[in-house]
Order: structure tokens, then sequence, then C-alpha cells
């Protein structure tokens, strides 16, 4: 059983969790998983159990997406979920790749990346804050602009929304999820992409039971 609690004050959604977590540990040496958004959330989390139980022991704060990542790939033996360090780590390893680079399409990338007085170090550290940055954007896309993903899928852009920034993070997109992307193999995916799949399957198997009551009356 799921027990909801809701507020717009963050002050009683600690005191139901100290409430449900004092019901649920029987000692403190056993283990409570509290998932999280965020380390800011996780600190206050922490810090707010402690003030009403007078201790948070064995209280593990784990991040949802990756606690999501960890039971997909449990799930499906050999399938690797991309999150936002893959992407980071694949956009990384493309500021490197000088050909992808000269494409007209990544012009602004180069005019970003190269430093004017050739200091190597500079390079490196914009490589490193680009890659962080645009990663945590594709990964947001996927929840946030599904639409947009779809037609740069297909080559196309988004009218009326920056069309010159869309056309090199197009570039640079379907780099990694494009049909020859670095990202597209049949291990690897999304948790939005396989959470699509998911309901899809669902939907089939919802139609199927419909269909079969159908057949039985």
């Amino acid at each position: 059983m799921i027990d909801l609690s809701y507020s717009n004050r963050p002050e009683p959604l600690l005191d139901a969790l100290a409430e449900n977590v004092a019901a649920g540990q029987a000692t403190l040496y056993d283990p409570v998983c509290l998932l999280v958004p965020n380390g800011y959330v996780a600190h206050y989390v922490m810090q707010g159990l402690a003030r009403r139980r007078g201790i948070a022991a064995h209280v593990e704060a784990r991040f949802l997406k990756k606690f999501l990542r960890e039971v997909a790939e449990a799930s499906a033996p050999g399938l690797r979920i991309v999150d936002r360090d893959i992407i980071e780590g694949e956009l990384l390893a493309l500021f490197h790749d000088g050909k992808r680079l000269a494409l007209a399409e990544l012009t602004a990338v180069r005019g970003y990346l190269d430093p004017e007085d050739g200091d190597r170090t500079a390079l490196d550290r914009r490589r490193a804050q680009l890659a962080a940055q645009i990663a945590e954007l594709f990964d947001e896309y996927a929840y946030s602009r599904p639409e947009m993903l779809a037609a740069w899928r297909k080559g196309a852009l988004i009218a009326g929304w920056d069309e010159p920034l869309q056309r090199w993070q197009r570039e640079l997109w379907l780099a990694l999820f494009g049909r020859a992307g670095t990202l597209a193999g049949r291990d690897t995916a999304t948790l939005q992409a396989l959470g699509s799949e998911i309901r899809k399957l669902e939907t089939v198997a919802a139609d199927l039971r419909a269909r079969d009551r159908g057949l039985l009356h």
C-alpha cells in the first residue's frame, strides 16, 4: 500500500516521514533507504530526521534517477541505461574529435571552444564545462521536450524556438542518439525511452485483455 503525504510546506512532510521511519525501523541498526531528487534535499531531510528523532542512523539517501537506473539494469541484464554522466563523457570525447567539430553546423561550438591565445588549459576547461552543460540539457530534454527530440531525429527543427541554437544542439544530439550515434545501440536506452516502451507494452496488454473479455462474452 502506498502512503501518500502532501503539503505546501516541508515541515509537515518531514513530520510524516519521521513517523514512517520510526514505524519501520525497529532498531537504529535497521537500514532505511530514502529516494531524493538531489543532494540539497538529502541534506535537508537528514537534518530534519535528526532533529525529530534525536539521531538519523543507518539512513541512506539515494538519488531517484540512479535508483531507477539500477532497477532497470537489474531487470534487463546487459542493458546500459544512459544517464547524464554517460552523455557528458560521450560529448567530451566528441569535443576532441576535430573531424566532427569541422562540420558547418558546429561553427558555434568551435567558436566557443577555441581560445584566441591557444591556451590548451583553457581549451580543456571549456570542453569539460560545455560537455557538462549540454549533458544536463539533453538529459532534461528527454523529459521536457520529447517533441523537439522527435523532430531532431527526423532532421527537422521546432519552428519559432531559436533555430540557430537548435541546429548545433541537434547535430550534437544526433551524434549521440541518431541512427549511427554512439549511444544508439540496442544495448543502451535512456530511462525516458525505457519508460515509454513499458507504457506501450502496458497499453498492448490492456488491449489484449479487453479483447479476450469480449471473446469470452
